[in-house]
């Protein structure tokens, strides 16, 4: 359970650090909705916790099942590999390495973050 909360910590890090970059251009409260639709929902319906790609299937088979681009976008998105690594620790089914999600949701956040802290000393 704490390694879970780890994860969710750090996915809420760098997606926190994303609003922080997001809210110096948005003037108004409102584009921050536009926002929310227009990013947060396509990564989230793109994630593999609407779309799990099963790791017993092969890549081809995976294809007939879904659609390429949909494999492309789940396989591209850094939140299915928190999704995968949470799966992993609390129900014990995961498509790929837990360590390969660390790094991957780590490197996103830790991104993010610079990237925030770039945006606020420039405004």
């Amino acid at each position: 359970l704490i390694r879970a909360l780890g994860f969710m910590f750090l996915l809420a890090f760098g997606l926190t650090s994303f609003g922080i970059v997001i809210a110096n251009y948005v003037r108004g409260f409102e584009g921050f909705g536009v926002f929310s639709n227009a990013v947060i929902l396509p990564l989230y319906f793109t994630a593999s916790s609407v779309f799990p790609l099963d790791p017993a299937l092969t890549r081809s088979q995976t294809m007939v099942l879904y659609p390429e681009w949909l494999v492309i976008l789940v396989e591209y998105n850094p939140i299915t590999y928190a999704v995968d690594a949470m799966r992993g620790i609390l129900i014990g089914f995961n498509q790929f390495d837990p360590a390969l999600g660390f790094q991957v949701v780590g490197g996103m956040s830790v991104l993010l973050f610079a990237w925030a802290m770039w945006e606020f000393r420039k405004n």
